[in-house]
């Protein structure tokens, strides 16, 4: 799960450098990058929810890695890792799973944003480090915490969790949809 990292602070660059982002309402299910994709884009949630997820084609299975609520920036953070070649495929997917309004820039447009402003470039570096921190944690989560105690954990630091479809929670919590529901319904029952 992603926090929201100084969104604050990232508003004010938006609105600093409007004329450079796009806003665009979307939908559910939209896709704003498929694995495969180059990740030329960097993308602010301004409202609504997305999920990070990955797709395997052998066993037909989506593993949901992450959720971004309002207030996330989410990019294609191998082109940042890699002296800004923009030619490196993502290996994931970022889809809308609910209605939203999202602003984009083109991260070749950021990275000239960067050059006039440094601020900028210590967000990105925050970010990155937030991104690999929370890689980390979640995969402590699926490695000492079980089901039960690992969506508890969700549900305390991310009210709207409790909203959204059980097949994307059960799959980031890493166990099949039947077993969620019984977790879920376990918990609401002590409620």
């Amino acid at each position: 799960m992603f926090k929201v990292l100084n969104a604050n602070k990232l508003s004010f660059h938006i609105e600093k450098y409007e004329k450079y982002w796009r806003t665009q309402p979307v939908k559910k299910k939209e896709m704003l990058l498929e694995a495969g994709e180059i990740a030329n884009k960097v993308f602010y949630i301004e409202s609504g929810i997305a999920r990070i997820f990955f797709y395997n084609k052998k066993t037909k299975k989506e593993t949901t890695f992450a959720f971004l609520s309002a207030g996330n920036t989410v990019l294609g953070f191998q082109n940042f890792l890699k002296d800004y070649k923009f030619n490196i495929p993502t290996t994931f997917n970022i889809q809308m799973i609910s209605d939203g309004v999202v602003r984009s820039t083109s991260i070749e447009t950021w990275i000239k944003l960067e050059q006039q402003d440094q601020e900028l470039v210590e967000f990105r570096n925050q970010l990155i480090l937030k991104i690999f921190g929370e890689i980390v944690q979640h995969s402590s989560n699926l490695a000492t915490l079980d089901a039960t105690a690992h969506y508890r954990l969700l549900l305390k630091e991310f009210d709207f969790v409790k909203d959204l479809d059980n097949e994307y929670v059960a799959s980031y919590l890493g166990i099949d949809i039947d077993h969620f529901i019984r977790i879920k319904k376990k918990i609401q029952e002590k409620q």
